[in-house]
């Protein structure tokens, strides 16, 4: 794959990311706001929210299948330092990329079971009391971040394989995100 090609599907796979990162904290926040809401309205007014549960427990799924590419673009996916730093960095390098292949494994069956409960759902409703809302938008978020999972785990097993038969260190191996400003050493 030409250098071009490939930085111009790392710049639209950054910028997918990212949105899928801020549609995310939107959500949450939105979650935030209407679980306040929900609850000063049921002990100060006596007058309950109706299908808070529902659209809560289905909406914090949506947000973690949105925010897992971008974390794990950015470097702030769930890592075992403690164990990983143990090896050298050529071992580190091959963790990295075994490990990746189970992130991708996972991300096939997202996309895979997560497209056919999509489509098992187009005519569902989530009906609570009171609420009844098409099903089938909070479904679809699975395989839509399922498939930003894949594509970023193939870009960081190209970058781990790369680097591992360079022998060139990797963004998370020096301690920082590819996004983050370059740290400057302290060191004289």
């Amino acid at each position: 794959m030409s250098n071009g090609l490939a930085s111009g599907m790392n710049y639209i796979l950054t910028r997918l990311n990212s949105a899928a990162g801020y549609l995310a904290a939107f959500i949450i926040f939105g979650l935030m706001l209407y679980n306040s809401y929900a609850t000063v309205s049921r002990r100060f007014f006596h007058a309950p929210v109706p299908g808070v549960t529902e659209i809560s427990s289905t909406l914090l799924p949506v947000m973690a299948f949105l925010a897992m590419a971008w974390d794990l673009e950015v470097g702030r996916h769930i890592n075992i330092d403690l164990l990983v730093k143990r090896f050298g960095t050529q071992a580190q390098r091959i963790i990295r990329f075994v490990t990746s292949l189970f992130v991708l494994a996972f991300s096939v069956v997202a996309v895979w079971k997560g497209t056919e409960l999509s489509i098992d759902k187009l005519h569902d409703l989530l009906e609570a009391p009171g609420v009844r809302i098409p099903i089938f938008p909070f479904y679809v978020i699975v395989p839509i971040g399922g498939l930003l999972l894949l594509l970023q785990t193939v870009k960081n097993m190209r970058s781990y394989y790369l680097s591992m038969m360079r022998r060139a260190p990797v963004p998370e191996e020096e301690g920082h995100s590819p996004h983050a400003p370059a740290q400057k050493s302290t060191e004289t």
